[in-house]
């Protein structure tokens, strides 16, 4: 992510009279979606997190009050790796759009 930013600044800061500015200028949209996929995936993996503590306190509380904790486990437990999942996706997603930047530079 810090080197989309760098990059993104330095292409920013050279002077409009510099005549490589417009072709490196070309390369903007691309680090904008490089850095919305990359910001993406950090949510959906904090999301999953947050889901799987959610589902240990679920199972650990509902073991201590002795209540069925099976249906909210799977639930939660499937909404974790579906989060876990789309995060995984969207990083597969910057790498490739990285990679295809590298092959035309």
């Amino acid at each position: 992510m810090s080197r989309i930013v760098d990059r993104s600044r330095i292409i920013n800061a050279i002077p409009d009279s510099d005549p490589q500015k417009a072709e490196l200028k070309v390369h903007l949209p691309e680090l904008r979606l490089r850095a919305t996929l990359v910001i993406r995936a950090i949510y959906w993996a904090v999301g999953s997190g947050i889901t799987t503590c959610l589902l240990m306190i679920v199972a650990f509380v509902a073991a201590y009050i002795g209540a069925r904790h099976e249906p909210s486990a799977a639930i939660l437990f499937t909404l974790a790796l579906g989060l876990f999942t789309a995060s995984l996706i969207s990083f597969a997603r910057e790498v490739k759009v990285a990679l295809n930047q590298n092959d035309l530079a």
